[in-house]
């Protein structure tokens, strides 16, 4: 059986790989998308919206990356006639790329090809591939995490601390390039913060006076454990295609310890 592997140079990618099934056992999708691998005439076959390249016309390229409860096939470009003529032998792919055949159903239609194309390996690229690798490299594109609250010395109960996390908001751009695809990538923080089981989340970072965004008071003196999660939200296009939403979990964690002092009241002689 091929392997369906993410992150290795292709010409399409196909997006929501879930795993692989065994040829002998060709069980149908229930949750998820699945791949298959067949030894035979199917290729791979799978569910989902499968990109294709740019050798394919832009209009049915996006109509099928677009449809995520659709199925898809590569099979042998080798279509043999009633001599086992093969009209691919003409028109294949230079040295050992191979020469395979697309298919496409939506939902409740009828399959339909939607093009030739070169497949420069054994193995397909998945979207699923591509995120596993935005999610593992992420961190090297967005600000690091680096939460601090104000006053930084003496601080005591009841009065209010005023909190950051170090990083800047809005949204963050970078492009990086999968598999021999151009990636943008658009993603927006938002922060959840808990201080000692109270919890509140922020739009904003949050940071020193006068930003009053981010802000909580302590009514008993100790040492205060508090903890910021930054959680990103993003999309990204292939090569111009998409844009598609970023279905893993982009999270920055940092902890740090607060020490509350307790206020104590002072009487003092007014001067006469």
């Amino acid at each position: 059986m091929r392997r369906v592997q993410g992150l290795r140079p292709t010409l399409f990618i196909a997006f929501v790989m879930m795993s692989l099934i065994p040829v002998s056992s060709m069980a149908p999708a229930v949750s998820g998308a699945e791949v298959v691998g067949n030894p035979e005439l199917i290729r791979y076959e799978g569910s989902g919206g499968l990109v294709l390249p740019p050798s394919v016309d832009r209009v049915t390229r996006n109509e099928v990356a677009q449809c995520r409860g659709c199925s898809w096939k590569i099979t042998s470009a080798c279509v043999p006639d009633a001599e086992n003529y093969c009209d691919a032998a003409l028109r294949g792919c230079p040295g050992l790329i191979d020469h395979v055949r697309t298919w496409f159903r939506p939902a409740g239609g009828q399959w339909r090809e939607t093009g030739l194309i070169c497949l420069s390996s054994n193995t397909v690229t998945t979207l699923v591939g591509i995120e596993g690798l935005i999610a593992e490299s992420f961190y090297q594109y967005v600000p690091e995490l680096n939460p601090r609250c104000w006053p930084e010395s003496g601080p005591v109960v009841n009065i209010p601390l005023l909190c950051g996390s170090g990083q800047a908001g809005g949204t963050q751009e970078w492009s990086q390039r999968v598999s021999g695809f151009a990636i943008a990538i658009n993603a927006e923080p938002q922060w959840a913060w808990n201080f000692e089981r109270e919890y509140r989340t922020s739009d904003l970072p949050g940071g020193p006076y006068p930003d009053m965004s981010v802000t909580h008071t302590f009514h008993t003196s100790g040492t205060k454990h508090v903890v910021v999660e930054a959680r990103w939200s993003g999309i990204f296009s292939i090569d111009g295609l998409g844009p598609f939403p970023i279905e893993r979990d982009l999270r920055q964690v940092k902890g740090f310890e607060v020490e509350i002092g307790q206020a104590h009241a002072r009487l003092t002689r007014p001067n006469a």
